[in-house]
């Protein structure tokens, strides 16, 4: 992807948004997090153990010459197709990008795609209309 697209696409996107919850003392907090598209140069799906998911952000830092990478937040499975189709940009030239460009598993015994698959065979058809 392109700086370039980034930067237009951030123009025409609102931020993407979704809450969750962590444990906090003997309660739970609601933690609200947004997304401007030119944040990350990429996001990432991570399955991880006991059936969550996280968004992870990645940038590069040119004057580190290095990857930061940034624990966004977990994200519930009705919001991934959301997250999918927010990701997704058609830039001036008509080439389709996105953002969101990798699913993977920290849990060794999960199979990430075909989680993946389910969630959107579950959810996809909700987040379209």
């Amino acid at each position: 992807m392109l700086k370039e697209d980034y930067i237009n696409a951030a123009k025409v996107k609102e931020p993407f948004k979704f809450s969750y919850t962590k444990p906090s003392l003997d309660w739970y907090e609601f933690v609200d997090v947004s997304i401007a598209y030119d944040e990350y140069n990429y996001l990432t799906l991570e399955a991880r153990y006991g059936g969550t998911w996280w968004v992870v952000g990645k940038k590069y830092i040119e004057d580190k010459l290095d990857w930061e990478y940034k624990q966004i937040g977990r994200i519930e499975e009705r919001d991934i197709p959301r997250l999918v189709k927010w990701a997704e940009y058609t830039n001036r030239f008509g080439h389709q990008v996105s953002i969101l460009n990798e699913v993977r598993a920290i849990d060794g015994c999960l199979n990430p795609i075909r989680e993946f698959l389910k969630i959107m065979n579950r959810y996809g058809a909700e987040s379209e209309g």
